[in-house]
C-alpha cells in the first residue's frame, strides 16, 4: 500500500470516527482534539511522504550526466626516463543504470603545444574510451573506478595509437542539486612499446583530470 493510500484511509477512518462521535454527546472541546489528532496525522504522513526515497537521488535513477573538465596527459618511457606531457580538456557522458553502476564515456585531449625532450612540441595526445563505473556514496561523496576499453593516440607527425584495456579511479563530490566536482587518474596505456614506437621499452601514458558534472 502506498504512502498516499494510507493517508487516504486514515482520512476516512477518523472522519468516521468522528461522525460517530458527533451523534453522541461529544462536546466543542472533544471535536477540537479530533480534528487536531486528523490535522497531526496528515502532517505527519506528508512529512514521510517528503523526505521517502522516493524524493530523494535514488528516484532519479537511471540518469544521465556530462561532465568537462582540465585534463594532465602523459607518456612516459621508464627505460629511457624521458616523458611527454600535455595539458588540454577532457569530457564525458555517462548513464547511471542503478546507485552503484554506471556507464561512461570519456573523450580526452591536449590543447596547444606539448612538452617532450626539454622542448615544446607541436605534437597531440589525444584518448577515447567506454567505462563501467562502479560506484559507492559516503554522505556527498562518490567514490568510484573506470574499468573498460579505450584508444590512445600519440601524434609526433606520425600518428601512433593502441587500444586495448584501460582503468582508473576517482571520486565525486557533490556540491549542489545535480552539480558535483570530479577528480580521477586514468592508466590508459601500459605495455612495450607504443604502436611502432620503442618495441622493447616499457610505455605508460596515463592522465589526471578534473572538472565539473551535471545530472541530468
Amino acid at each position: 500500500m502506498t504512502r498516499l493510500s494510507k493517508i487516504t484511509m486514515t482520512m476516512t477512518i477518523l472522519s468516521i470516527g468522528c461522525i460517530a462521535e458527533s451523534n453522541s454527546d461529544m462536546t466543542a472541546a472533544e471535536e477540537v482534539v479530533v480534528m487536531q489528532d486528523i490535522d497531526k496525522v496528515i502532517s505527519e504522513a506528508y512529512a514521510e511522504n517528503i523526505s521517502s526515497p522516493s524524493g530523494s537521488r535514488a528516484s532519479s535513477i537511471p540518469s544521465l550526466y556530462l561532465g568537462m573538465g582540465y585534463a594532465f596527459m602523459k607518456k612516459y618511457n621508464k627505460d629511457q626516463q624521458n616523458k611527454v606531457v600535455g595539458h588540454g580538456v577532457t569530457a564525458k557522458i555517462g548513464y547511471e543504470i542503478k546507485d552503484v553502476v554506471s556507464i561512461e564515456g570519456r573523450y580526452g585531449q591536449t590543447m596547444g603545444d606539448i612538452r617532450a625532450h626539454n622542448k615544446n612540441n607541436t605534437w597531440q595526445l589525444t584518448n577515447m574510451a567506454l567505462y563501467l563505473k562502479p560506484q559507492y556514496q559516503v554522505d556527498t561523496i562518490t567514490l568510484y573506478a573506470l574499468l573498460g576499453y579505450g584508444k590512445s593516440e600519440f601524434d609526433d607527425g606520425t600518428v601512433h595509437n593502441e587500444a586495448g584495456f584501460q582503468w582508473g579511479f576517482g571520486a565525486d563530490f557533490q556540491m549542489a542539486d545535480h552539480l558535483s566536482l570530479f577528480i580521477d587518474y586514468i592508466n590508459m596505456y601500459s605495455n612495450q612499446g607504443f604502436d611502432t614506437i620503442n618495441k622493447s621499452q616499457d610505455i605508460y601514458l596515463h592522465n589526471v583530470n578534473m572538472g565539473f558534472t551535471r545530472t541530468f
